[in-house]
């Protein structure tokens, strides 16, 4: 076969082409040099996503490095973003928006992320840098809109992390997300009424220090011996942490005068404070308050509502 020099080759294809465009209708015509380059070249082009085109077909493909191309162009690029647009799997994308150059990170075919003419995502959350609040999220934690790990129960411990999911809004929580007992004593703190008991202290739901079935005689502030060992645990406690003060609080239920229950649970809170005295507690570290009837925590009149109301608060002092 003889060989043909590039010259020869180059006369050749443009005939070839004038053959093939007077072939063609009018708007056919049109059409080819519409996706065609605006500018013909023939020569060796060294950079990828330079047009080259077919004079029958009238499609374009991507001259690729170290490839002679005999129909080439310098191609269009609408939005800027320096790909080319028969590459430019990103259309429109904003002025100035880094994009990608080539595919990477993952397959064409999987995810928009990476691909030629799209806007980078550099932390692969699916949230392009140019929108994305939160930089460098991990790539397997799911994000909102802005690029930011999503937070269910809003208390500020994302969810990938948090160890109590669906916490009640507003809870204080740790670094877990799990809600705070910071005294210990089995109450959280924002159900907690009673904040910084001492470890051992029996509370009540509120997570009040209160000296369960503290009895005394009818309308007396007597002591009854079964009372003993609840008033024995409040002493252990007190031991074990030297450096507390309390003040011990009385209360009533509703029987009676307002002035009568007064003067009756100040009386038993001072029985209360001997009691403990009597058991090696310095008197210092206890102080006596009455509120009588005026602060009830159970609002019924039967029987254990009223028990539930006569009661002794101890209150850690600061």
């Amino acid at each position: 076969m003889k060989l043909i020099n590039r010259a020869a080759f180059s006369l050749l294809s443009v005939g070839v082409l004038s053959l093939s465009l007077s072939a063609c209708a009018p708007h056919e015509l049109a059409r080819v040099w519409q996706v065609s380059s605006p500018k013909v070249n023939e020569a060796w082009k060294g950079n990828n996503g330079q047009i080259q085109w077919h004079p029958h077909t009238g499609k374009q493909t991507l001259a690729s490095v170290g490839t002679q191309c005999f129909f080439c162009g310098e191609g269009v690029d609408s939005d800027g973003d320096g790909v080319l647009d028969n590459r430019d799997e990103c259309a429109n994308t904003p002025k100035g928006v880094k994009v990608y150059w080539q595919a990477e990170h993952f397959g064409r075919t999987e995810t928009p992320i990476g691909r030629p003419g799209c806007p980078v995502d550099s932390d692969l959350d699916g949230v392009p840098d140019y929108l994305d609040s939160c930089p460098n999220t991990a790539w397997n934690v799911k994000v909102d809109g802005k690029g930011c790990p999503l937070d269910s129960d809003g208390d500020r411990v994302y969810d990938d992390v948090d160890k109590c999911p669906n916490t009640r809004h507003g809870a204080a929580v740790d670094d877990a997300g799990c809600p705070l007992d910071t005294d210990g004593d089995g109450v959280l703190n924002d159900a907690d009424k009673c904040p910084n008991t001492p470890i051992g202290a029996q509370v009540n739901r509120q997570g009040c220090w209160v000296l369960e079935h503290l009895n005394f005689a009818t309308g007396s502030d007597k002591i009854m011996p079964w009372a003993f060992p609840a008033l024995n645990r409040a002493v252990d406690v007190l031991a074990d942490n030297p450096k507390i003060r309390i003040e011990i609080q009385g209360h009533t239920d509703e029987v009676g005068s307002d002035d009568l229950n007064l003067k009756l649970s100040m009386k038993r809170a001072i029985a209360v404070e001997s009691y403990m005295v009597a058991r090696g507690i310095a008197a210092n570290r206890l102080t006596v308050n009455g509120f009588g009837k005026s602060q009830p925590i159970a609002k019924g009149s039967d029987p254990t509502s009223r028990e539930q109301n006569r009661r002794v608060v101890l209150k850690p002092l600061e």
